[in-house]
């Protein structure tokens, strides 16, 4: 296939194209984006950048697909094979197979029927290993001992984490920009959801509507909820309080992104906004307090909250 905008090849009942998709400036070129035509039109599948490419950028993706924890092709198992009329794809014991019409079908295997699938009439033959999967089960046993981690494991470690992301971004804490690399990251935890996909793949600049439209859809797909803004910030105000106490962010600081508005519930919380100025310049006007004193009191009020009893459960 040429790297030609425009570009589409039929090979059996698959259909790719490619398409030039405008760059970040006006009358610029963004990158060309591989599609697959499906059922409900072309559905885009990856995009080949137009900044130029240097040997020590190969290496280092090479190095972290092959050996860093985060990547989707380290310790597990991921086996493809395409025919003319499916595409059988065997991720660790979920064998899937994909229909050119968009129908799926997914099933579980035994490890001791891994072998099977070489010589199932159902399935042409998947050649994972040598042995024709007698190795590969060796390595999934290996890794109910300890050496790889279960899948499931891993599918709740990244669901607990997507869920602290869910209760920091409903706090404002997390920018937009950020989303699709938590995005990308729960897909190397073991996530996995047509929407998160999505996510991951798109980049920094893109609208700041959309990525939210797509991580909130990406955490419904995911059984995770979107809690309640006022707890995520009650949540919030006391992750600040911490953070002032251990001097990563100045009293003037908390004069800003709205903390004094924030709805409270425990005396100790009420006592710490009520320290908080709309503006670092109206201190004197509002709170009575010179500079000194007003940074003495937040303080106190901040070392109340953070060791309060904990609120409900959150992040």
């Amino acid at each position: 296939m040429r790297l030609t905008d425009g570009e589409s090849v039929r090979r059996d009942a698959w259909v790719h194209t490619l398409a030039r998709e405008p760059g970040p400036t006006p009358g610029t070129p963004g990158p060309l984006v591989l599609r697959c035509l499906r059922q409900g039109g072309w559905y885009d599948l990856y995009a080949i950048g137009t900044e130029p490419r240097f040997p020590v950028d190969l290496t280092v993706t090479s190095h972290f697909t092959s050996t860093h924890p985060l990547s989707p092709f380290h310790g597990r198992m991921l086996v493809q094979r395409s025919t003319p009329g499916r595409r059988i794809v065997l991720h660790n014991l979920e064998l899937t197979t994909l229909q050119t019409d968009l129908t799926s079908e997914k099933r579980r295997v035994r490890p001791g029927g891994l072998p099977l699938l070489g010589g199932c009439r159902a399935s042409p033959p998947l050649r994972a290993l040598p042995g024709n999967g007698a190795d590969t089960v060796g390595v999934m046993r290996a890794g109910g001992e300890g050496t790889t981690p279960e899948p499931e494991t891993s599918v709740r470690r990244g669901l607990a984490s997507l869920g602290e992301v869910a209760c920091r971004y409903r706090a404002d804490e997390i920018r937009p920009e950020d989303l699709p690399m938590i995005a990308a990251e729960a897909l190397a935890a073991g996530l996995d959801t047509p929407t998160l996909c999505e996510l991951a793949g798109w980049p920094r600049n893109a609208d700041a509507r959309d990525i939210r439209d797509a991580f909130e859809q990406a955490l419904a797909e995911s059984g995770v909820g979107l809690p309640d803004r006022g707890l995520a910030r009650r949540h919030a105000l006391r992750r600040m309080a911490a953070r002032l106490l251990a001097g990563e962010v100045a009293p003037a600081d908390l004069a800003a992104d709205g903390w004094w508005e924030t709805e409270t519930e425990s005396a100790a919380e009420q006592s710490f906004v009520a320290l908080i100025p709309q503006c670092d310049c109206c201190i004197a006007y509002t709170l009575g307090l010179d500079q000194q004193a007003w940074a003495a009191q937040l303080r106190n009020a901040a070392l109340a909250l953070t060791s309060s009893p904990p609120i409900a459960p959150g992040c």
